[in-house]
Order: C-alpha cells, then sequence, then structure tokens
C-alpha cells in the first residue's frame, strides 16, 4: 500500500498536487463507535501489524460509505488551496472566451471574403 501511496505522489507532482493519508480523529472513532481490531496472537503478521498501528487499532471497513466520503472531503477542504483553484477556474474562463472571440473574427472575416 505504501508504495501505491508514493506511486500516486510521484505521479501528481507535475501537477503540483500531493495525497495526503486520512484518518478518523479520536473524536469521530468514539462518535461512530468504531470496534477495534485485535491482532491475533499466533499470526505472523501481527508483529508488522502492532509496529505499525499499536496493540489495538479501529475498525474503518464499518464506516457508511456517506460518513467516510464526507471525512474524505473534509480532509480535501483543509488542505486544498481555494484561492489557487479559483485562480485556474478563472484563468480557463478567460481562456475559452478569448477562444470564442477569435473564433468569431474569423467567422465574419471569412464570411466577408
Amino acid at each position: 500500500m505504501e508504495s501505491v501511496f508514493r506511486w500516486i505522489n510521484e505521479e501528481l507532482k507535475p501537477y503540483d498536487i500531493g495525497v495526503h493519508k486520512v484518518a478518523p480523529t479520536c473524536e469521530q472513532v468514539i462518535k461512530y463507535k468504531l470496534p477495534p481490531i485485535i491482532p491475533e496472537k499466533n499470526s505472523p503478521r501481527t508483529p508488522k501489524f502492532v509496529k505499525k498501528f499499536g496493540e489495538v487499532a479501529d475498525e474503518l471497513d464499518v464506516l457508511h460509505l456517506v460518513i467516510l466520503r464526507d471525512i474524505i472531503k473534509r480532509s480535501i477542504l483543509e488542505y486544498m488551496d481555494v484561492y489557487r483553484c479559483l485562480e485556474v477556474e478563472v484563468a480557463k474562463g478567460i481562456k475559452l472566451e478569448a477562444y470564442r472571440v477569435v473564433y468569431g473574427v474569423l467567422r465574419s472575416i471569412r464570411e466577408e471574403a
């Protein structure tokens, strides 16, 4: 999973976009009553799990999709540069309008010829 995360960030770097990991806050874990995941004592994967997540982690799969989507949206808005997005959208609109004007001028020149 870590390699996929690194790959996504590398692919998005030219576009000045970075992907951050998102996790529910402690308050959200309590609010949504997320059940704990307790690793199996005899599993060979347990030491790696405990090292990464601790003795107990929370089961995120039980979160309703709408709630998970809301957590992700809020996280995006926290990191997103809204002013930069508006600049890009305005620039796109201006560029589109410029194309329309130039196309209109060229069309009228052709019609006159």
